[in-house]
């Protein structure tokens, strides 16, 4: 069974006198030989000398807003819900508050929080609930999805937007010295949204369009044009993806971390890269092996909910300091920076046949 979804008032009493309790049960939410070679044999000219952000001042009080009893997203919202738990079991150095939102009450929710003496917020996750907080914010607030236009100071965000991650298999590609190459593109919404995204960071960096084809819609014109390309972006659908794998032959391949579960590397001969966080390409290692694993094992698309708690925290805790100048931070979600127009940027890991490497290094 699902945790009950609970609001907690006040913050006279003890923080959490208890561990979290991490069993859940969720359905699924639903040419280039060797891609890292181009970008080990030519790296940057002066690697950036990053030092860790540390958590700065005493233990603040942390209220947390999710929709933990919405029937469409209370499922997600447990499992970001036990994230956050699990990096507060580790790192223990805030007092939390839960509070349940509907977008009809979210902007009284947040005001609570703020009334009861909240000194930084995670939370909204939805796109609605963080534009309807946007012009109350006053405290430190890590919303989890993207920012409206011009949000105000003090909003910050930290998410797993498909977009941004298309544009790092653009940057994947290009970095490894991708010329020619073609972006397949299926049929659902997400593919195209991730299409998109995969189009204007490629123009921006190569400076001309690609060649794209619509899959399957277009599996002819590849058998025709196959030679001539040197890499694939592939933004498709699970189903599509595996219609796909047997026709590429010795193209090298690139993949969202939607594909991930559906990519073993290297498989059937075939050069895939597959971009995605350390907390599920590298799990027993680094920040990833510091975290407990949920009891009950997840899929690829709670497991990153969970790992978005968990840095979710790990950001937050950091914000309450107001330690934001040049933040950075080794996550299990993927390296994490602020970026200038206060979303924390996610850089991701680069998994391939011949080894592991960070998009940034």
């Amino acid at each position: 069974m699902l945790l009950a979804a609970m609001l907690m008032m006040g913050w006279g009493g003890p923080a959490l006198a208890a561990g979290p309790n991490y069993s859940i049960e969720l359905d699924d939410v639903p040419a280039l030989r060797s891609p890292l070679t181009a970008i080990l044999d030519h790296p940057p000219a002066q690697a950036e000398k990053r030092v860790e952000t540390m958590p700065a001042g005493p233990a603040p009080k942390m209220a947390i807003l999710l929709p933990l009893s919405s029937d469409s997203l209370g499922e997600a919202a447990q499992v970001v819900r036990q994230g956050i738990e699990a990096a507060w079991k580790v790192d223990g150095d805030a007092e939390l508050r839960w509070y349940t939102t509907r977008l009809d009450d979210v902007q009284a929710r947040y005001q609570q929080a703020l009334s009861e003496g909240a000194e930084v917020v995670i939370g909204p996750l939805t796109r609605p609930e963080i534009a309807a907080i946007a012009p109350l914010v006053k405290m430190p607030t890590l919303a989890l999805n993207t920012l409206p236009a011009k949000p105000a100071p003090g909003l910050y965000a930290l998410h797993l937007a498909a977009e941004a991650d298309a544009e790092q298999v653009a940057q994947a590609m290009h970095h490894a010295g991708s010329v020619f190459p073609m972006l397949m593109v299926g049929s659902d919404p997400l593919s195209q949204r991730q299409a998109q995204a995969w189009t204007t960071a490629w123009v921006e960096l190569a400076g001309r369009q690609p060649r794209t084809l619509r899959w399957p819609a277009e599996a002819e014109r590849w058998q025709q044009q196959r030679e001539s390309v040197d890499a694939v972006a592939v933004m498709l659908n699970t189903a599509e993806w595996a219609a796909l794998r047997p026709m590429l032959g010795a193209v090298p391949a690139y993949l969202p971390p939607s594909l991930n579960e559906q990519a073993p590397v290297g498989s059937e001969g075939l050069t895939v890269t597959v971009l995605d966080m350390p907390w599920l390409l590298t799990p027993d290692s680094g920040v990833s092996a510091r975290y407990p694993r949920p009891l009950e094992p997840l899929t690829h698309a709670t497991e990153r909910l969970y790992a978005l708690g968990i840095d979710a925290f790990r950001v937050a805790r950091r914000l309450a300091g107001r330690n934001t100048s040049g933040l950075w931070l080794d996550g299990v979600s993927g390296r994490l920076r602020l970026g200038s127009g206060r979303e924390v940027q996610r850089s991701l890991l680069l998994s391939s046949p011949t080894g592991q490497l960070w998009l940034d290094e």
